[in-house]
Formats: C-alpha cells, structure tokens, sequence
C-alpha cells in the first residue's frame, strides 16, 4: 500500500479523456471549466461539471487505472477535490 502511494506522488495519473483529449489529475479542473464554457455558447447546453462528470452522457471516458503508473483511480475523491477548487 505505501509503494501504491509513492507511486501516486510521482505520477500525474492520467485520467479518462473528455471530448477526445487526454485529461490528468492535476489539469482535470481547467479542463472542466474550458468545456462548461464551450458547451454553454458553441451548443446553447448549459451544463455543469458534475453532468459532465458523469460518465453516462458521453462527455468524459473515465478510467479504473492509470495507464502510466497502474493505480486505482478514486474517483469518489478526484471529485471531492474537484468541488473544493469550484
């Protein structure tokens, strides 16, 4: 457990791709905010960051792993923190 999270410190793991692009833990929170803005004046859908975070409408691609260093993504916790920053 306590190489699982060194190996989480290291690594900027990725996390799922959203709109066909790569995201990471630590660009997650812009990426977000760029695509709320984008939906809401290029296709006139308000949308918030917890519906695009939900994986059922098609926006976002989560993974269970980190292709890069293989650590179980949380995602309970990546989307507590990313309604901290918000």
């Amino acid at each position: 457990h306590q190489l699982q999270m060194e190996t989480e410190m290291k690594c900027d793991c990725t996390l799922g791709l959203l709109s066909n692009r790569t995201i990471t833990r630590s660009n997650i929170a812009e990426k977000l905010e760029r695509e709320v803005f984008y939906q809401g004046v290029h296709r006139y859908q308000p949308l918030t960051k917890k519906q695009i975070l939900d994986s059922r409408r098609g926006y976002i691609s989560k993974f269970n792993y980190c292709p890069d260093c293989g650590v179980k993504l949380n995602w309970k916790q990546i989307t507590g923190e990313i309604a901290e920053t918000t």
